[in-house]
C-alpha cells in the first residue's frame, strides 16, 4: 500500500464538538505509520478513521482505529495504524 504525504482525518463530526486536537503522525514499524489525535467527544460510532492513497486527488484506502479514554470526562484519544505501506512511496509536494 502506498501513502500520500497529505493525510486526511475522515470523520463526520461537528467542528465545535469533535474537532481534532494535537494530530501526531509517527512511524509504527517498517511498513506502517500511526496517526493519533484527541477530541472532546466521539465523532463516529464506527471508530476513528483515516483515508489515504498514492494519488493526491484520490484517497482510496481507509484504516479504522481505536478510541481510548483515560479519565472520565477527559479528552478521547484516537489511534489509527496505516499498514502495510510501501517504502519510498510518499509523493513529494
Amino acid at each position: 500500500m502506498n501513502l500520500v504525504a497529505a493525510l486526511i482525518l475522515m470523520q463526520s463530526f461537528r467542528l465545535a464538538v469533535a474537532e481534532p486536537l494535537g494530530v501526531h503522525v509517527a512511524i509504527g514499524g517498517p511498513d506502517s505509520m500511526v496517526v493519533s489525535w484527541s477530541q472532546q467527544s466521539a465523532a463516529s460510532a464506527d471508530g476513528p478513521k483515516v483515508q489515504f492513497g498514492t494519488n493526491p486527488n484520490e484517497y482510496n484506502v481507509q484504516s479504522v482505529g481505536e478510541t481510548r479514554s483515560y479519565l472520565a470526562g477527559a479528552l478521547l484519544h484516537n489511534h489509527v495504524t496505516l499498514s502495510p505501506l510501501q517504502v519510498r512511496s510518499v509523493i513529494p509536494p
